[in-house]
């Protein structure tokens, strides 16, 4: 971030974004700082945007906080897991589903869904290149997707090599980069964030469990 702007504050914007406010005389600047990418914030006729090298990518998302975050912290470590549409669209979801088996992840609950454009903006709270939200809404709202609370062991070793197995195994490279099988969450709180976007309270309690 380096500028010609000290830092103000940082604040949470309208969108729920945290947002770094750069001052300078009467003309402040704000930056997003997302794990997606980072940026000045500017605005045109197709809405908010910011420039990754020389693409602007525009603010799709939609961010939703937790609930009752005091419940939310007793819960059962657990990992998110979603398999997308074209597993279904090729036959692979048994093949995917014993592969997790096979190395110890166990899946706790499912549900089988069409995303609708909300929710995959929900799902990803990011800024998009025009062709990349255009191919992952069409991707998502072209068949069903199964989501999974999946617990096994961890996130960033073992899930993460496995998706990416998976995809390197899998995929069909001829195909838009956002067609890629399986999606699994970023972190613990991805994992709440999302599972609470796709199932109710009382499914996540149930299938996940308090710490004792």
């Amino acid at each position: 971030m380096k500028n010609e702007y000290p830092i103000a504050f940082i604040e949470l914007d309208s969108k729920k974004r945290k947002i770094f406010v750069f001052s300078r005389g009467n003309s402040p600047r704000r930056f997003y700082y997302g794990s997606d990418a980072k940026g000045f914030l500017e605005e045109d006729d197709l809405g908010e945007f910011i420039i990754v090298g020389e693409e602007k990518r525009y603010w799709r998302g939609i961010i939703n906080f937790l609930p009752n975050y005091e419940m939310v912290k007793r819960l059962n470590d657990f990992h998110f897991f979603i398999l997308k549409p074209d597993v279904v669209e090729r036959g692979l979801k048994s093949t995917i589903l014993k592969i997790l088996e096979e190395n110890d992840f166990n899946i706790l609950h499912s549900r089988t869904i069409i995303f609708d454009r909300s929710l995959v903006f929900r799902m990803y709270p990011y800024f998009f290149t025009t062709d990349w939200e255009k191919n992952l809404v069409e991707y998502f709202s072209s068949g069903f997707s199964e989501c999974m609370l999946i617990q096994g062991r961890g996130v960033s070793d073992d899930l993460f090599g496995l998706r990416n197995a998976i995809r390197k195994k899998f995929r069909d490279s001829t195909r838009h980069p956002v067609v890629n099988l399986v999606h699994c969450s970023d972190s613990k709180a991805d994992a709440l964030r999302e599972a609470f976007l796709i199932f109710k309270r009382e499914e996540i309690i149930k299938g996940v469990g308090f710490k004792k």
